[in-house]
């Protein structure tokens, strides 16, 4: 019963936090990302976790990326109250990444309302490995029931190229009317690496007598490209959920307000289930 009660407030405290992220869901993408991981304590202060992801896009439609990582968390500092803590991170990720085929109109006239003789490349969907490497530190502050954490993250993406066949239809005048097709190899991704700065700032609270934990974040992300500044802007609301202190349930709602070469800008839902050892 007491399990049944608490998941039925996490539903219910869902149903105020994702109509609360407006009209996003209409008018941008919508995502669903899961992950199921482990978490291991090595000695104190010092942990191993391992994670596997899977990701969707496109209104649900279309498969994004799967991930697997694994990294290696150590605390740095902890005040003799125990409320306020510093840890490290060094951690790897292989993604998988999904690209779905892809028309570019060449040529395209507005005026033209027919586009009789409309010229285009249609490229084949492909898949793309990527390495992402990263350092973090965070701080940690608990007052009262609140917790408030910061966190400053390193992050370096590197690209493997792959092999992308393009087909390119010109319009011909000597074959009737029609289009030419001629096909060429294009190079996507010659092993590119991206990085960025990515801060993140959270707050949680624990409900007394509850195993229900709600948290918000905002976190943005500084490119190094042409010059420095912010990328990418993430806002999250979500509702953690401890079970038998070794099962750890996550759902939260994130809005990303722009897109770049990672993902797309929209809202996304995430579902997440860590296991402690």
């Amino acid at each position: 019963m007491v399990l049944f009660r608490n998941l039925r407030r996490t539903v219910v405290a869902l149903l105020v936090i994702i109509p609360a992220a407006g009209t996003a869901f209409a008018s941008d993408d919508l995502g669903l990302w899961t992950s199921v991981g482990a978490d291991y304590g090595l000695a104190k202060g010092l942990s191993a976790q391992m994670e596997a992801e899977y990701r969707l896009q496109d209104n649900l439609k279309e498969t994004d990326r799967w991930a697997v990582g694994a990294s290696l968390s150590a605390r740095l500092y902890r005040n003799q109250a125990k409320t306020f803590s510093v840890k490290g991170q060094l951690g790897y990720r292989y993604m998988n990444v999904y690209k779905p085929s892809e028309i570019v109109w060449k040529g395209f006239d507005p005026k033209d309302i027919q586009q009789l003789h409309q010229e285009y490349n249609l490229n084949d969907a492909y898949q793309q490995a990527k390495h992402r490497f990263q350092a973090s530190v965070q701080a940690g502050l608990e007052v009262g029931r609140f917790k408030f954490t910061l966190r400053q993250r390193y992050q370096l993406t590197l690209t493997d190229s792959v092999a992308v066949t393009e087909t390119k239809y010109r319009y011909s005048k000597a074959l009737d009317d029609t289009f030419a097709k001629s096909e060429e190899t294009e190079w996507k991704g010659t092993d590119t690496s991206v990085g960025l700065m990515r801060t993140r700032i959270a707050a949680s609270y624990n409900i007394p007598h509850s195993k229900l934990e709600p948290f918000v974040s905002y976190e943005a992300f500084e490119t190094f490209q042409d010059s420095f500044g912010i990328s990418k802007n993430r806002y999250q609301a979500g509702m953690d959920y401890t079970f038998r202190k070794k099962h750890e349930f996550e759902i939260y709602y994130m809005y990303q307000s722009m897109s770049d070469a990672d993902e797309a800008s929209g809202s996304v839902i995430g579902l997440g289930y860590t296991f402690k050892f």
